[in-house]
């Protein structure tokens, strides 16, 4: 027969086993709903992206659906260094739907008319006049036909703020970028005229 000794040693193996045991089980379990925890909070948002709306009414139906007091505002983009695209690519990544109307092909017509008497003009023509005109002394100046006016909800003012500053970013850069291979590319080839003047 085992000592008293024996079996008490024999017994406080066992608890600490079992301690160990839950210890570890109560780790893993930890361990594997933080993992859980994190990955649907990085998954969660992976399938949301913003959504270009060529038509104004689905742009505002749709906008409803999630608040029936929706407020919209909008801004104008011009079309320099893919402006306009590289804005778009940033809304999408974002969330940030938008709806988008283009320069009117009748805008000379239009700015006539304003120029004429800007009180002929209906509501949304004088709209299409200070979104795509450069006016100064109540005269049309300049038109912009490149350009885009974006419409989006009042409430993605803010994000919509920094993606027009990231563009301007992203502009100055591409700017910048072919600055420096146009630079490269001058060097290079007066390099190359200079070697053939001194073969000659």
């Amino acid at each position: 027969m085992k000592s008293e000794q024996e079996i008490k040693n024999l017994s406080q193996i066992g608890i600490r086993m079992i301690f160990s045991m839950t210890s570890d089980f109560t780790n893993q379990l930890r361990s594997g709903l933080n993992t859980l925890w994190n990955w649907s909070k990085t998954h969660s948002y992976k399938d949301v992206k913003g959504k270009k709306f060529k038509n104004k009414e689905q742009f505002i139906l749709k906008s409803k659906t999630t608040n029936r007091n929706v407020e919209f505002a909008k801004d104008v983009i011009r079309n320099n260094d893919k402006q306009i695209k590289i804005f778009l690519k940033l809304c999408k990544n974002r969330g940030v739907d938008v709806y988008l109307e283009k320069c009117p092909k009748n805008i000379d017509d239009l700015v006539e008319k304003y120029n004429k008497d800007k009180d002929q003009l209906t509501l949304k023509e004088q709209e299409y006049i200070n979104a795509f005109c450069k006016l100064e002394l109540n005269k049309v100046v300049e038109t912009y036909q490149d350009s885009v006016s974006v419409m989006f909800k009042s409430s993605d003012l803010n994000i919509v703020n920094d993606i027009a500053r990231d563009t301007e970013q992203k502009c100055m850069d591409l700017r910048r970028r072919k600055l420096k291979a146009k630079q490269k590319a001058d060097k290079l080839i007066n390099r190359n005229q200079k070697e053939k003047a001194i073969l000659r």
